[in-house]
């Protein structure tokens, strides 16, 4: 009876290791940068923005837009929109676009052009990227849109300081409870890829807010010498990383971006096999880490029910919950975006309920995006 005890007390603290981690390095992070929004050295060099899409017609306007309309000299910035392929009028739409908007560039890729080096959403993003002008390069996608001071906080970022890349969060726009799951998560995911920033290590990041200098990029390869991923994002982050450059993880609004979420459950589960395909193959015992550190809380649960110690079982629960609703209140307090409190406790309990399902899903190695199919 002791030795099980003993055992679930080794499950808790395998839990309570990983949280303190997560979270001394969020802090960490958001202390490191809690003075950039104070700047006011102004960015010298030109800025590119890149926005890939491939058949968002539907959503590319609005993405395009709300670059244009920053509040930043439309002089010393460009919007660079490759169209990707598309099937739709994505193509079109971009094309009326540009006579309207003067720093407005709109490049088409095509099967011929794309090359067989480069595959999936890495294609767009490299010709999109050599083609531009900028010193700094802003990265978004053509489902988002960009908070207003997205370019000048970027700029200010990077004015001054030996930052060599920079990334932030992506806020969900919806209003479903679906919908507001997801945003949840993102705080979530977010705090987690900037408390691995705070120990300088490339836990993750995401490709449509995500911020470079343009001799980094070309320094380490850019997406035609490195390897290709599902998760061309953390590729990039990584090579970058590993070459010994500064990266900083922004918790502000002004450097936030909104997406789209999942439409339906499918879509959100293959969304999340990608990404959980793409962190197996690139982080190695890191990986194994986070899911042993996962399946202790569950361990822990069946065992004290097993044992009819149903408080100690509870227990585990709670923890879990408790652990997980700091991780998302932290950036939600920072950026003073209260509206998804009252989904928390049910988005909780999604997530522990989905990461039991989503190991199963992971067998099948194929990867469709976009009507392209990929394998990691």
């Amino acid at each position: 009876m002791n030795i099980i005890f003993l055992v679930l007390i080794i499950f808790a603290l395998i839990f309570l290791s990983r949280f303190l981690l997560i979270l001394y390095g969020a802090i960490r992070e958001l202390n490191n940068n809690k003075n950039i929004n104070k700047q006011t050295d102004e960015f010298e060099g030109f800025i590119s923005i890149i926005i890939p899409a491939r058949n968002e017609e539907e959503n590319i306007e609005a993405a395009v837009r709300s670059t244009f309309n920053a509040n930043y000299d439309k002089s010393k910035y460009e919007i660079v929109a490759v169209n990707d392929r598309s099937t739709d009028k994505t193509g079109e739409i971009l094309d009326k676009l540009k006579d309207e908007m003067p720093n407005l560039v709109v490049l088409h890729l095509t099967e011929e052009s794309k090359g067989k080096d480069l595959v999936g959403k890495a294609g767009a993003l490299q010709l999109g990227i050599e083609a531009s002008k900028g010193v700094l390069i802003l990265l978004t996608d053509a489902d988002c849109e960009v908070n207003p001071e997205f370019v000048n906080f970027y700029a200010k970022t990077f004015a001054n300081n030996d930052i060599k890349l920079a990334l932030s969060y992506s806020l969900i726009k919806g209003k479903s409870l679906f919908d507001s799951i997801q945003a949840v998560e993102w705080y979530y995911l977010h705090t987690f890829a900037a408390a691995g920033i705070g120990f300088d290590y490339h836990l993750g990041g995401y490709g449509n807010n995500m911020a470079f200098l343009r001799d980094i990029y070309f320094e380490v390869g850019g997406y035609r010498k490195n390897k290709f991923s599902v998760t061309e994002d953390f590729v990039l982050i990584r090579a970058i990383k590993n070459a010994g450059a500064k990266i900083k993880y922004l918790t502000f609004n002004e450097s936030s971006v909104l997406t789209l979420p999942m439409p339906d459950l499918k879509s959100y589960t293959e969304q999340h096999r990608r990404w959980a395909l793409g962190g197996l193959a690139h982080h190695g015992w890191v990986a194994v880490a986070f899911i042993v550190s996962t399946l202790s809380v569950w361990f822990g649960l069946i065992l004290s029910f097993i044992m009819g110690w149903y408080w100690l079982g509870l227990g585990f629960i709670g923890m879990r919950a408790v652990a997980d609703a700091i991780i998302v209140l932290m950036p939600m307090i920072k950026m003073k975006e209260y509206k998804y409190l009252n989904t928390l406790p049910i988005s909780l309990i999604f997530f522990q309920l989905f990461e039991l399902v989503l190991p199963f899903t992971l067998f099948k190695r194929q990867i469709v995006w976009k009507g392209q199919v990929f394998k990691q």
